[in-house]
């Protein structure tokens, strides 16, 4: 793990500033505040970037070129919108992964079921989406992958194995727990801020260069993004692109 190698190098450097400050001038403590500060930010960073790989490996953007990206759905099934966006994937014959909630799945297991039954892959995005995620306990957190894999399990009759966290957070508590349930770490190269968006040209603006193997975050939750989608893979087929699963994220 990269942030067992950081902490390591971090102790290591702190421990040597120590050590000289003792034998030599006070002054140089200051060094060691620097270098707090910078582990500080690393921490931060690795934390809100998945694509770090600070504390596990993500996939966020495929490896091997293609015609190939991947759309993918957070905070569903929804009622509305989602269906919504499984009919334009189909006139597209596009597939996408939906991460879905395990409390809104509980609420919708129908819609879970019509996302699989039309050949898209569905992920695990915890049990509540709490914005405190990042702070459980590992217990906590593991109760709600548990508890999501199965939701998904007995609705569908397959397993998951992707995983997303919320807000994209990750600390080495979350890290033990997909490497415990033996999920792949999934995020995005491509970030469309539709839940922020004002109207649907901000989202397009975002998106519109998505290339081969790239991963495009959006959400299945929001008017605006089933309202740019149909415009969004017409612009992509007219490209030449496909909107698919790209192979690292299909798993056995």
């Amino acid at each position: 793990m990269l942030f067992r190698k950081v902490q390591l190098g971090y102790l290591i450097v702190l421990g040597g500033i120590l050590g000289l400050s003792l034998f030599y001038d006070l002054r140089i403590l200051w060094a060691g505040v620097l270098v707090s500060i910078f582990y500080v930010a690393v921490i931060i960073y690795g934390s809100f970037r998945m694509d770090a790989g600070l504390y596990a490996k993500a996939i966020c953007k495929a490896n091997r070129p293609s015609t190939i990206f991947t759309l993918s759905f957070d905070d569903g099934p929804d009622p509305i919108y989602t269906l919504q966006i499984l009919d334009i994937l189909e006139k597209y014959k596009a597939r996408a992964i939906f991460f879905c909630i395990g409390h809104k799945i509980e609420k919708h297991p129908d819609i879970l079921n019509e996302i699989r039954n039309k050949g898209h892959l569905i992920g695990n995005h915890s049990y509540s989406h709490t914005t405190k995620h990042g702070f459980l306990s590992a217990e906590a957190i593991e109760a709600e992958i548990r508890q999501t894999e199965s939701l998904i399990k007995i609705t569908t009759g397959h397993s998951s194995k992707l995983y997303r966290p919320p807000f994209g957070v990750t600390n080495p508590r979350i890290a033990g727990a997909i490497k415990r349930y033996g999920l792949k770490l999934v995020g995005w190269n491509i970030r469309s801020f539709d839940t922020v968006a004002k109207d649907p040209l901000s989202i397009m603006h975002r998106i519109q260069n998505v290339q081969a193997g790239d991963i495009v975050l959006l959400h299945d939750t929001i008017v605006h993004t089933a309202t740019v989608l149909d415009d969004f893979l017409k612009l992509t087929t007219a490209k030449g692109l496909q909107a698919d699963i790209i192979p690292e994220l299909i798993h056995e």
